[in-house]
């Protein structure tokens, strides 16, 4: 294998991997089923496609050796998995029925994030302030979830001890929070 086409290859595999657990980090701000049993159920069908195709990630590592192939092909496939089950979770969710359920408010916090600003070249300093707005929201059932919402909804229900918040099943049985 050229070194171009190997290359190549890196690129791509990193790009998929990006792409795919960031899809999946914004999908799971909505999700009310814990972070950990999609990714656990990517994870197993990441380790049954090593199992069944162990020399996917060939072109990646280069053929160094089966370990490093695995590695590669379950951080890949991970990402890929968890993407597709939030993704096919969220599917078609606008047409399904909703439900509204009263949630307790637990608690309603701001923070303080700063942007970075350039100075000159590979300088950065601390640039202006702005302020995200987060409320943690208590479930029937136990489940707590913390959600960031604008500076609107935040002025809005941060003095109430209640709200309103509409939930859906997905296609593959996850909640969904569709709106306040």
């Amino acid at each position: 294998m050229s070194k171009t086409s190997n290359t190549v290859a890196v690129l791509f595999a990193m790009v998929l991997a990006i792409g795919g657990y960031g899809t999946a980090a914004v999908m799971f701000n909505n999700l009310l089923t814990p972070w950990w049993i999609p990714v656990g159920y990517a994870f197993a069908l990441s380790l049954l496609s090593f199992v069944l195709m162990p020399n996917l990630c060939r072109a990646v590592t280069g053929g160094v050796n089966k370990w490093a192939n695995g590695i590669v092909q379950l951080i890949i496939g991970t990402a890929v998995f968890s993407s597709s089950i939030t993704l096919v979770n969220q599917i078609g969710v606008s047409s399904l029925p909703a439900d509204s359920v009263e949630v307790e408010i637990v608690k309603a916090y701001q923070t303080t994030h700063y942007t970075s600003r350039r100075i000159r070249r590979n300088t950065y300093v601390k640039g202006s302030p702005y302020q995200m707005y987060h409320l943690v929201l208590r479930f029937p059932g136990g489940k707590e979830k913390e959600i960031t919402v604008p500076n609107s909804a935040y002025t809005q229900f941060s003095r109430r001890h209640t709200v309103a918040v509409t939930l859906t099943k997905g296609r593959l049985g996850m909640d969904i929070i569709r709106g306040l």
